[in-house]
């Protein structure tokens, strides 16, 4: 046991440094045996500590829900060390294949991975990547248009996504769909983001209904109270998105796009809430449609991605257009007509 305290402390003195594998256990923490002897690995040490303090959010200046300031830095720093881990288990070239362990432990302000030689060169390269530009910030410009129903065609979006990785190709596209009659621009919301963390863009309102009722019985008297019972549900698109630099100048981008409608007319029916005569009450039954698009893809600084789905007016599609701007190597593209910012959420 004294042994191994030594050795991780050891080992924790330095950015990178790697012994070979097969390893039973490093400090007390359990490390997986290697499943074939075909796959040559090493168990490395990186140290993560500076970059994980980089990627995390400024502390909050007062806390409404009881924690202290410290606890909120130590629950954001486990985040951002997860959502590490998660992009390089992700990105990394060349990547784990089935027969090789693909666990991980946390030591301190370190990350221990068992991998071999060419990877762990690729984990080395993107963290040094992700040390380059300390404070570095992400722009993500959204331009959300409706178009008629079957249209999309005639602007070049063939299938559910294009990438528009040629010089110009966003601002041809945009500007085309601004001179298709019928075309609405609906926003051009800008999202600011820190690497490896995630952002959401939403257009949505509020759709009130009366669910149910709450019956009171009021006595003397034996009067009888109904209040409705009211519920809410949010429609129109909701944008998730986070993006990972890459070695290389690429960038892994990952998009979830939400859509919710509620068909019209809202169904309603009547419901006795008593005994006593005239005492009914009618209530919603929404008839809701959500559906869910994912993209995961690599792009450069400026680049963009297309993409489409129905609109909730049935007789139009949506047509949703995410550029990327690493403000680290590329200055942020001109406002589109429109344009609203935003920040991470």
């Amino acid at each position: 046991m004294i042994w191994n305290r030594c050795l991780v402390a050891l080992l924790l003195a330095s950015p990178a440094i790697a012994i070979p594998l097969p390893q039973e256990s490093v400090g007390g923490h359990e490390l997986p045996r290697i499943k074939s002897s075909h796959v040559q690995e090493t168990l490395t040490f990186f140290d993560i500590h500076d970059i994980v303090e980089d990627l995390c959010p400024p502390a909050a200046v007062e806390m409404t829900d009881g924690r202290t300031p410290a606890e909120l830095r130590a629950e954001q720093r486990s985040r951002v060390s997860n959502r590490l881990l998660a992009a390089i288990r992700t990105y990394m070239k060349p990547a784990w294949s089935a027969e090789q362990n693909t666990k991980s432990v946390y030591l301190g302000d370190s990350l221990a991975m068992s991998a071999t030689k060419e990877q762990n060169e690729w984990i080395g390269s993107f963290l040094a990547n992700l040390r380059q530009h300390p404070g570095r910030m992400l722009g993500s410009r959204v331009v959300y248009f409706e178009v008629p129903r079957g249209q999309l065609s005639t602007l070049g979006v063939e299938g559910p996504t294009t990438l528009l990785v040629a010089e110009g190709a966003r601002e041809k596209l945009i500007q085309k769909a601004k001179e298709m009659e019928g075309v609405h621009l609906l926003m051009s919301p800008e999202v600011i983001l820190r690497p490896i963390s995630d952002a959401t863009v939403s257009v949505q309102k509020q759709v009130a209904y009366i669910k149910s009722y709450e019956i009171k019985m009021i006595e003397p008297g034996n009067a009888l109270i109904a209040d409705p019972v009211i519920d809410t549900i949010s429609e129109g698109y909701v944008l998730k998105l986070s993006c990972t630099p890459l070695p290389g100048g690429l960038h892994g981008t990952s998009i979830e796009f939400n859509r919710t409608a509620i068909e019209r007319p809202i169904p309603t029916r009547t419901i006795r809430l008593a005994t006593a005569p005239e005492s009914e009450g009618t209530i919603s039954s929404p008839v809701v449609t959500r559906v869910a698009v994912k993209s995961d893809v690599l792009l450069g600084s400026g680049q963009s991605i297309a993409f489409s789905t129905p609109a909730n007016d049935d007789e139009k599609d949506l047509l949703v257009i995410v550029t990327l701007t690493d403000l680290a190597l590329t200055p942020p593209p001109a406002p589109d007509e429109g344009s609203e910012s935003g920040h991470q959420r």
